[in-house]
């Protein structure tokens, strides 16, 4: 310590090298000049620091030291897990999805929404699993619309076969020997032979203007030419009936479509108003255009259409009443399949017991 004075007495800073028993305990001596505001030394600061309280400083921080690390061990597990959980179970999430997916699972959902990539990865599955259910959903509507045509189109070939069937066994038994039965007998085959000449004619049509395929030869026309040779082909089968068509079509039309099929989609329309009406009564035909705006309205009188059918006249196979029972009930799917080729809009209004309106609407070219 004597040593240690001496260097604080010559200015200096000195810590002793080797430990002091000074206190009957080992002791660590450090000393500092007192100073004068000349600078000159006065006096010695002399600190004494027992060794024992040096180990147990150290043995505090060595302490802290291991409780930081182990508290740093646990916050990175921790965050390890936050991660883990962030990033992992996501994955397993969507995993999950995907796997149902290929089950046929298509209403199985991620329930992920997060803002980062993996957010927007979930998010696209989801909408993946959104469009899939809606491809199964068309998928298996197609297939049950596919079976109800099939079993439709049994039955409807199905009468009249019986018919001319049951018809020919009988003549061909030789029961029947009298003019007037075999005169009835033959006009029975007769009017069944031409029934299914309908039906085939019109499932070879809607099925040709059904399939994505086919394409309408459109040519530059007037619409009024083509609706009007329909309104005369229909004028004679409604004098038949007894029933007037009265029309009132602008002229000139610029349209660009098929002639035939036009001509056709009216001639639908005029056939099924006809078959409807009452004797006596008239069908009207009323077309207006404004700018390039056209529309074509044509009305009956007749029983009109229940409110729980208007929705599906327009479906294959679909007869309204007693007064179509020799149609094919193929004609109003005809009609919306060639406006729909030509871009027209045909709807219906109808209220019962009032009759019925389809209504054409379109654009010139």
């Amino acid at each position: 310590m004597e040593e240690v004075l001496q260097e604080v007495l010559s200015g200096g800073t000195p810590v002793a090298d080797s430990f002091s028993s000074l206190f009957a305990e080992p002791m660590v001596t450090a000393g500092a000049p007192i100073r004068d505001s000349a600078g000159n030394v006065q006096g010695a600061v002399l600190v004494h620091r027992h060794l024992a309280d040096l180990q147990e400083a150290e043995y505090t921080g060595l302490k802290i030291l291991g409780s930081s690390l182990l508290l740093g061990l646990l916050l990175t597990a921790l965050l390890a897990a936050a991660l883990a959980r962030h990033f992992i179970a996501p994955l397993y999430a969507m995993k999950d999805t995907a796997e149902a997916f290929r089950s046929g699972d298509y209403n199985a959902r991620t329930g992920l929404a997060q803002d980062d990539e993996l957010g927007l990865l979930a998010g696209s599955l989801d909408e993946l699993g959104r469009r899939l259910g809606e491809a199964e959903a068309e998928r298996s509507l197609l297939q049950r619309q596919r079976q109800e045509f099939l079993a439709a189109v049994s039955h409807e070939l199905r009468t009249p076969l019986t018919v001319i069937k049951g018809t020919w066994e009988l003549l061909q038994s030789g029961f029947v020997t009298e003019e007037g039965k075999l005169t009835d007998c033959r006009r029975r085959i007769e009017e069944n032979l031409s029934m299914l000449e309908r039906l085939v004619r019109d499932l070879l049509e809607l099925t040709r203007l059904q399939s994505p395929g086919f394409e309408v030869q459109k040519e530059q026309l007037d619409l009024a030419e083509p609706f009007n040779e329909a309104l005369r082909s229909a004028r004679t089968l409604a004098e038949k009936k007894g029933v007037a068509i009265k029309a009132n079509l602008p002229s000139p039309l610029p349209f660009t479509g098929d002639y035939g099929r036009l001509r056709q989609l009216l001639l639908v329309l005029l056939d099924n108003a006809v078959k409807f009406s009452p004797a006596g009564t008239a069908v009207e035909v009323e077309g207006e255009l404004s700018g390039q705006d056209w529309q074509l309205q044509v009305t009956d009188h007749g029983p009109g259409i229940p409110p729980e059918d208007l929705p599906h006249i327009f479906d294959r196979f679909k007869k309204g009443g007693q007064d179509n029972a020799q149609g094919t009930g193929l004609g109003l799917a005809i009609a919306r399949e060639i406006a729909l080729r030509h871009g027209i809009e045909l709807t219906c209004e109808s209220r019962q017991g009032e009759g019925a309106s389809f209504i054409l609407k379109g654009k010139t070219a």
